[in-house]
């Protein structure tokens, strides 16, 4: 059996970190942001193992339990 690739968007991946960055910078990065980003990092290929731990890198320490209990 062969596994089937995920194939990433790495050009999107890039834009979305970029577009984390200015809701950090502004002051805007809430945890609704981080769903809609990781819903969109999903889309763009995310799924691939370790594609979007960058992302969980980028939250706020106390949303990480939400977070995780999300995925659980």
């Amino acid at each position: 059996m062969v596994a089937k690739l995920t194939k990433i968007d790495w050009v999107r991946m890039r834009q979305l970190a970029a577009e984390v960055e200015q809701l950090k910078a502004s002051g805007r990065w809430t945890l609704a942001e981080y769903h809609r980003i990781n819903r969109e990092a999903i889309a763009a290929g995310g799924s691939a193992p370790g594609a979007r731990d960058w992302l969980l890198h980028e939250a706020n320490p106390a949303w990480r339990d939400e977070i995780i209990q999300a995925v659980l």
